[in-house]
C-alpha cells in the first residue's frame, strides 16, 4: 500500500505512473487518491497490463481528471479502456495539447471499430454542450498512435478532420494508417 503525503494534495501538476501492470485499488478507481487529492493534475503517463485479470477497472476515475493538457495511455486492450479513454477526452477535449495511444491488439478480445471512431470523432454534439465545447479538440498540437488499427470508413458523412491545430503526428504500426493520412491532408 502506498503512504499518502498530504503535504503534496492538490499540489502536483504532474504525475506519471509507468508501471506495466495493474493499477493498484484507492490511485484511479472513482474514489481513489489521484481523483480526490490531485485531481487539478495537467499530465498524465499511463501504461496499463491488459494480461491483467482487473484490467480496465480501477481506471473509472480517469474522465474526473478534467484539468489534463497532456495524456499518454499506453496498453489498452479491453473495450472497457476504450470507454474509459473517450469518456476522458471527452471530459477534456478542449485543453488537451498532447496525446498518446497506443493500443495491444489481441484476436481474443477485439476492440470494434465503432469503439476507435468513437476516439477521433465523437458522437453528435449533445444538448447540454455550449457552442465552443462543439470543436472536439482544438488545442491538440501533437497526437500520437501505436497499433491503432483505423477502419475503413473513418469520416462517414464527410466530416471534418478534427485535428486543426495539430503540428506533431506520429504513427506507429496502425492498420490502414494510409487512409487515416489521406483523410488529414
Amino acid at each position: 500500500m502506498y503512504q499518502r503525503h498530504e503535504l503534496l494534495d492538490s499540489h502536483l501538476t504532474c504525475r506519471m505512473w509507468c508501471v506495466g501492470t495493474c493499477l493498484p485499488a484507492g490511485i484511479l478507481d472513482t474514489d481513489g487518491y489521484l481523483v480526490r487529492h490531485q485531481h487539478q493534475i495537467h499530465s498524465l503517463s499511463l501504461i496499463t497490463d491488459g494480461t491483467c485479470p482487473h484490467a480496465g477497472r480501477r481506471l473509472e476515475g480517469l474522465s474526473s481528471l478534467t484539468a489534463l493538457i497532456s495524456l499518454e495511455w499506453e496498453g489498452i486492450q479491453h473495450p472497457l479502456e476504450m470507454r474509459t479513454l473517450c469518456e476522458c477526452l471527452r471530459q477534456n477535449h478542449q485543453r488537451l495539447k498532447t496525446v498518446s495511444i497506443g493500443l495491444l491488439l489481441d484476436p481474443n478480445v477485439p476492440i470494434s471499430h465503432e469503439d476507435i471512431l468513437k476516439v477521433f470523432w465523437p458522437p453528435p454534439a449533445q444538448d447540454d454542450w455550449t457552442p465552443g465545447e462543439r470543436e472536439w479538440l482544438p488545442s491538440l498540437t501533437s497526437l500520437t498512435l501505436s497499433c491503432v488499427p483505423f477502419p475503413d470508413s473513418l469520416l462517414p458523412g464527410g466530416q471534418p478532420s478534427p485535428f486543426r491545430a495539430l503540428k506533431a503526428l506520429m504513427i506507429r504500426d496502425c492498420p490502414n494508417e494510409q487512409r487515416f493520412l489521406q483523410l488529414l491532408a
